[in-house]
């Protein structure tokens, strides 16, 4: 009986439906009920109706924090959420149908307050393309310079079009779909970290950018794709500051998802990565952890969603939290802290050596 609930409720969980697995709960319906609660003191609380839309916006983020919050404290695997309601999630796929409107998408985006929902609403798409689309949207809202004429047209790009069926039929993708991977290898290797094997990213992006590329063709009336070269400078400046890739010898992460320093996000890995050895040597012999990661060295990721994820080389996850500035703070502290006490115990050291601190010359 209980393998079979625990069944039931893995396969409603891997099939999106963890708001109403939320609400089943006592806490999750509490949850939901002061939402409820909210939008209903609106409907009678005589506000104008500037006032009243961005209550009501303030309610659906509230609710989206708070969900957000209750599925990271059961400690659920990140992917398996979908916190943002069908009603705001909608609208947002049907801009990707035939005529549909692209500014609806964009608007429902930024009806979400922060980076980390509007990555949860793009997860929500039907189709890798979109989905990657509308991922890139989320980091172009938390970014200076991309220009909002662009981002509509990434979205109208990826909609059905007779004339840019046309371009497809007659141009060969893989020699623009190589320039893009080319110029935008970080990029492609980035997505490639930890992503379900069924889901490429990378090619999901490229596949994404080659589909502006032939629409800009389209909208210039270029079917010959002569200013080829200008409509790929384009779509890879733009991903550029949608992009910040820091890559280091033991982390990954887009920094535009946080906006932080590498220094901050140096941190943030070496903490992260200290609590993991910690947990490990509570649990086996020196020389036994020594070895497992001589071999597969830790690597710190920054998942879509803002997960500080630390993972072995097998890409198995040892540990994950969700980010916030608690945790940026405390990995300053913490790992700054080390870094003083490593430096007074080589003092020490050198001191008992004799070395230059021994308190000769002075």
């Amino acid at each position: 009986m209980e393998y079979r609930y625990l069944k039931q409720y893995q396969d409603r969980l891997l099939h999106g439906d963890s708001q109403r697995l939320m609400a089943e709960t006592p806490l999750g319906s509490r949850i939901v009920q002061d939402f409820n609660d909210r939008l209903n003191a609106l409907k009678v609380g005589g506000y104008s109706q500037a006032e009243q839309q961005k209550l009501t916006r303030d309610s659906y983020n509230h609710m989206i924090d708070s969900s957000i919050s209750y599925w990271d404290a059961q400690h659920i695997d990140p992917h398996l959420n979908q916190p943002i309601p069908p009603e705001i999630v909608a609208p947002m796929a049907q801009a990707f149908k035939l005529n549909g409107d692209a500014n609806v998408a964009l608007e429902r985006m930024s009806y979400m307050d922060n980076y980390q929902k509007q990555a949860y609403a793009a997860r929500a798409m039907p189709t890798p393309v979109q989905r990657e689309t509308m991922q890139t949207i989320a980091l172009a809202n938390n970014s200076i310079g991309v220009r909002p004429e662009w981002k509509r047209t990434l979205i109208e790009a990826q909609q059905p079009n007779q004339s840019k069926e046309l371009m497809l039929e007659k141009n060969d993708p893989k020699k623009i779909k190589s320039e893009i991977t080319s110029q935008l290898s970080d990029v492609v290797s980035y997505l490639s970290i930890g992503t379900d094997k069924n889901e490429p990213r990378g090619q999901a992006m490229v596949t994404m950018l080659y589909n502006k590329v032939i629409y800009d063709g389209v909208r210039n009336g270029d079917f010959s794709l002569a200013n080829k070269d200008e409509y790929i400078k384009d779509a890879v400046d733009n991903m550029r500051m949608a992009y910040n890739i820091h890559n280091g010898m033991s982390s990954t992460a887009n920094l535009t998802q946080l906006n932080i320093s590498q220094a901050d996000w140096s941190y943030i890995s070496r903490h992260e990565q200290a609590e993991v050895y910690k947990n490990l040597y509570n649990s086996r012999t020196h020389s036994e952890v020594s070895a497992a990661v001589d071999r597969n060295p830790l690597r710190t990721v920054l998942t879509q969603t803002n997960q500080v994820v630390v993972m072995d080389g097998y890409g198995n996850v040892l540990s994950s939290h969700p980010y916030s500035e608690k945790l940026r703070m405390n990995a300053i502290h913490d790992t700054q802290s080390e870094d003083v006490e490593a430096m007074r115990r080589q003092n020490i050291s050198q001191t008992a050596r004799g070395g230059l601190l021994s308190g000769k010359g002075y």
